[in-house]
């Protein structure tokens, strides 16, 4: 799976549940629940606005000028994923890995924390897939699992981690890896595609990307 297939197309007129503000905003409802029952609000990370936002009854996204090359859209839903990863503030690690090595432990540390981390009293997170490096190493993993792993363009995984990780999160947020950790993974939970979205204007073809619930990803270092 290529980084830009987790996010669903909308198109923007067809959908009912999308429409075009003043600034070519396209607004998401939100159906907020009443007090006692165990969900949080919506969590919010688009490519200009990685932060938590809940404002009024919909969600604005941004509609950014469309461009064909799938690399450059790789990189920007690759951009929206590491914000929305890093906005939960949340690392998982093996500290027994090898370098460059994804590992069992890792995966099995992954699903336990979407899980136990879901926010939800009837809903259990979990994690459907892992995006690694494609120079990455793989332990020896029974694909029982459940689990797919994705391979990151190694320049596009570096792009990422360069650009926009280490800036926002290593320096920016202050946050850290385990001793001794280079690589990023980052794991999904792709049961159901209503979260992770690509709005498109289907006058002009232009897009934006917004995650809607970022419960369904998690960063992990190895």
């Amino acid at each position: 799976m290529k980084i830009h297939e987790v996010f669903e197309p909308v198109l923007c007129e067809e959908s009912t549940l999308v429409k075009f503000g003043d600034y070519l905003a396209a607004e998401f409802p939100l159906d907020f629940l009443p007090p006692k029952v165990e969900r949080s609000p919506a969590f919010i990370s688009t490519i200009s606005l990685p932060e938590k936002v809940v404002g009024g009854d919909y969600v604005a996204v941004p509609l950014y000028s469309t461009n064909k090359e799938e690399f450059k859209l790789d990189i920007k839903c690759g951009e929206t994923l590491v914000a929305a990863a890093t906005d939960r503030k949340i690392v998982v690690f093996d500290e027994t890995a090898t370098d460059n090595v994804l590992t069992v432990r890792l995966v099995a540390f992954l699903k336990t924390v979407m899980r136990r981390n879901s926010g939800e009293l009837f809903t259990r997170r979990r994690v459907t897939d892992i995006f690694i490096d494609e120079k990455s190493k793989i332990e020896d993993m029974d694909m029982d699992m459940g689990i797919n792993i994705n391979r990151i363009d190694h320049d596009l995984y570096v792009i990422l981690k360069s650009f926009y990780l280490e800036p926002k999160f290593l320096k920016g947020m202050n946050g850290s890896f385990a001793d001794g950790d280079k690589d990023f993974c980052i794991a999904l939970d792709l049961v159901t595609n209503d979260s992770f979205i690509r709005p498109i204007n289907n006058k002009d073809q232009s897009y934006g990307l917004a995650v809607l619930d970022n419960r369904r990803i998690l960063l992990g270092s190895y």
